[in-house]
C-alpha cells in the first residue's frame, strides 16, 4: 500500500484555494447578487461547536501544559499549535535517546512523534467541530461566518467539476461582475 505524503505546496494550493473562495464570497455577497427571492449569495456556514464538545481536548491540552482557548477558529489553532509544539519538544527532549524514542514497543523517530502527536490532537479537534453547511448570505437570522476557518465570509468556488455548489457560485460571480 503507498500512502500519499504531504508536500509544502499541497499546503500552498489549499491556502490559496481558501482565500480565492473567501474572496468570492466577499465579491457575492458585497455586490447583492440576485436580491430577488431565493437568490441570494451561496455560502458556506459552520458554526462552533458546543463548549461541552471540546471536553477532550481540554484534557488533553491540560496534560501538554497548555490551556484552549476557542473563542474563534483562529485562537483555537493558535491553541492547537502551542499544544503540539509544547507537548512534542516536551516528549522528545525528555525521551528521546538518539533522535529515537520508544512508542508502544517499538522505536520512532522524533519527526514521527511529532506527526502522531499533531494528528492525535488536531483528531480530536475535528471530532468536536459541528458540520458546516451552505446558507443563503442576507437571510435574517442567517449568521455566515465560518468557525474553522475563522473568515465572516467563505463559499465554495475552486472546484466546479466535483461539487454543484461550485458551479451555482461561479454563476453568481459572473452575476456580480458583469
Amino acid at each position: 500500500v503507498l500512502t500519499k505524503g504531504e508536500v509544502p505546496m499541497m499546503r500552498i494550493v489549499a491556502e490559496l484555494m481558501i482565500a480565492a473562495n473567501a474572496a468570492v464570497a466577499e465579491k457575492i455577497v458585497g455586490q447583492g447578487v440576485g436580491q430577488g427571492v431565493g437568490r441570494g449569495a451561496f455560502v458556506r456556514r459552520h458554526p462552533p461547536p458546543r463548549p461541552e464538545g471540546f471536553d477532550e481536548l481540554r484534557v488533553l491540552m491540560k496534560r501538554a501544559g497548555v490551556s484552549l482557548d476557542a473563542s474563534d477558529g483562529a485562537a483555537l489553532a493558535n491553541s492547537l499549535v502551542s499544544a503540539i509544539s509544547k507537548a512534542t519538544s516536551d516528549k522528545v527532549s525528555d525521551n528521546v535517546s538518539d533522535n529515537k524514542r520508544s512508542i508502544g514497543g517499538r522505536r520512532r523517530s522524533a519527526r514521527a512523534v511529532a506527526a502522531a502527536t499533531d494528528a492525535l490532537f488536531r483528531g480530536v479537534a475535528t471530532r468536536a467541530m459541528s458540520e458546516a453547511r451552505y446558507c443563503v448570505a442576507g437571510v435574517e437570522g442567517s449568521d455566515t461566518s465560518h468557525y474553522g476557518l475563522a473568515l465572516t465570509l467563505y463559499t465554495h468556488f475552486t472546484s466546479p467539476i466535483r461539487r454543484y455548489a461550485d458551479v451555482v457560485v461561479h454563476r453568481q460571480l459572473m452575476d456580480a461582475v458583469t
